[in-house]
């Protein structure tokens, strides 16, 4: 299964803003963790693979601007969180400001910037699912007197990924609302718990949007190569190979689309599918994203294979 905490893979399912399910995930990505509404706005690095493989150059993950100019970083961790990851962040968030503000502009023209970033890891002293960071006073006080957020410069929310397996113990996964399940899809894939569930529209969109991703071979394998290049170190490539990773290998399209079929259609024998010209194959791939169950869509496909 996708790792969808991989950054690509993570960009695919929220930055696509001509498919309604990456643009209603994204609003609720935002909203449900910031209470900051997201009503017009543009993805301002769209490209989901710009940088070469062994480009190592820092990049935000997702950023948005709304059409008040007021910005959104969005990052995915899959490391543990340190000291330096928060120096990082920190960094992230200062370069945000600095970026908000042409030259010559004046200060009281500086927007609201908020980051949002996504950790496999557990705080350990808060243990919550989202927690947010600004400039305060030891008793609490702002800055400035405001009860407003985006009078603030910067807010920085975490979203501690594990802690979704904690909420799911306690209230159960079909109990789970939209935004946590779209959480606890991203940190679990759509395991066994999930596909009770699968009449929910948010596990559809979700499950849709990993479909188009896996059948993307190319772009997965560009990925990959990429992920390999940013490894932090000897532990984390070998945790690749442990995942069963092979990059540079050609899995083939057929493959590929076998892949696909089995993953929204799992315990089925697809061998069938060897045989399928290009035409067929196509039609596979435009039924893959309707609502049929198995049975709907095989007799679908041996119309044209008859």
């Amino acid at each position: 299964m996708i790792d969808l905490k991989l950054d690509f893979c993570f960009k695919y399912i929220f930055t696509n803003q001509c498919d309604s399910d990456s643009t209603y995930l994204l609003k609720l990505l935002v909203e449900q963790t910031t209470h900051f509404p997201l009503k017009r706005y543009i993805i301002t690095n769209p490209e989901i693979l710009k940088l070469d493989a062994n480009d190592k150059t820092i990049r935000y993950d997702i950023l948005i601007q709304d059409q008040q100019g007021n910005q959104i970083d969005i990052e995915m961790q899959r490391s543990h969180f340190s000291k330096t990851q928060a120096k990082r962040f920190g960094f992230y968030g200062a370069t945000l400001i600095y970026q908000s503000l042409n030259v010559g502009e004046h200060y009281a023209n500086l927007k609201h910037n908020v980051q949002i970033i996504l950790i496999d890891d557990i705080h350990e002293e808060h243990h919550s699912l989202i927690e947010a960071f600004e400039a305060r006073t030891p008793l609490g006080q702002r800055e400035i007197k405001t009860d407003h957020d985006e009078d603030i410069l910067l807010i920085r929310y975490y979203i501690y990924l594990p802690y979704i397996d904690v909420i799911a113990k306690e209230k159960g996964v079909g109990q789970l609302s939209d935004f946590e399940m779209m959480i606890y899809i991203l940190q679990n894939g759509i395991n066994e718990k999930v596909k009770k569930y699968k009449e929910r529209k948010i596990v559809q969109m979700m499950e849709r949007r990993m479909l188009k991703l896996q059948m993307d071979n190319e772009s997965l394998k560009r990925a990959m190569e990429r992920e390999i290049a940013l490894a932090c170190d000897e532990e984390e490539k070998k945790e690749y190979e442990r995942r069963g990773i092979k990059i540079g290998e050609d899995r083939g399209e057929r493959k590929a689309l076998k892949d696909c079929v089995a993953f929204k259609y799992p315990k089925n024998d697809l061998n069938w599918i060897d045989d399928c010209n290009e035409i067929q194959c196509q039609i596979i791939k435009e039924l893959l994203f309707q609502d049929l169950s198995y049975e709907q869509f095989y007799e679908s496909i041996q119309k044209y294979i008859a």
